[in-house]
C-alpha cells in the first residue's frame, strides 16, 4: 500500500488525514491528524493496511 500525504484513511472506524510517513525503529508509521480531537496519532503500516483492506 502506498501512503500519500493528504490521503484520508480509516483506522478503528475514525478518519485520519496523513500528515507524514516516516521510518521509526525500522517500522514504517503513519502520523495522522484526526480533526475531531485535534491530536496527532501514530499507527503502524500493518494496522493501516489491515483496516483499509490492503
Amino acid at each position: 500500500m502506498e501512503l500519500i500525504v493528504g490521503q484520508v484513511i480509516t483506522v478503528k472506524k475514525k478518519r485520519y488525514e496523513i500528515l507524514r510517513v516516516d521510518l521509526y525503529n525500522e517500522v514504517i508509521v503513519c502520523v495522522e491528524f484526526n480533526s475531531s480531537d485535534r491530536k496527532l496519532h501514530i499507527f503502524s503500516i500493518e494496522e493501516v493496511e489491515r483496516e483499509n483492506g490492503c
